[in-house]
């Protein structure tokens, strides 16, 4: 097994890398375990499994922390939408471990959705299927596409709107 740092990951979104389904692990950069070992994450393409810091609903998107944790996207105090990472495949407590739709990858836990129809990520948590330039309660980029009223394609990273 070959291990990555997370910023080598980002690069790797781009290439062909792991789309047969192996499954590689990933070191965090700047983050260690209760042993003070560096962080190590199992990763498939389109699919990363975090340690949760709080309770995760699926279908939700959620961001990272730098201590390798993640939670939902949430606007109290202020928005963090702009650090998302991916869509929760599933609903875990904290601190248990929670499977993230990534770039790539291919959500089925959303409902609603309007099928080929780009969605956004809205300052609060929610997908939203049109842009709102409004700051700090706008919209903080393009998520994916919607492959039918239950599946996202999450197929874009991060880009202010």
């Amino acid at each position: 097994m070959t291990e990555y740092s997370v910023t080598a990951l980002a690069t790797l979104y781009d290439n062909t890398f792991g789309t047969d389904g192996s499954l590689i692990t990933v070191r965090a950069d700047n983050v260690i375990d209760s042993n003070g070992d560096p962080f190590l994450f199992d990763w498939k393409y389109g699919e990363f499994s975090f340690p949760t810091s709080s309770n995760v609903m699926a279908g939700n998107p959620v961001v990272l922390a730098s201590d390798g944790t993640i939670s939902p996207v949430t606007n109290v105090p202020t928005t963090n939408a702009d650090k998302w990472i991916g869509i929760a495949a599933e609903t875990a407590t904290a601190p248990n471990y929670c499977l993230v739709t990534i770039l790539g990858g291919t959500n089925t836990s959303v409902s609603g959705l309007l099928t080929n129809t780009s969605y956004y990520l809205n300052y609060d948590g929610t997908l939203v299927n049109a842009v709102n330039t409004d700051r700090p309660n706008g919209t903080y980029g393009i998520i994916g596409r919607a492959l039918s009223a239950t599946s996202i394609l999450v197929n874009k990273p991060y880009q202010a709107i």
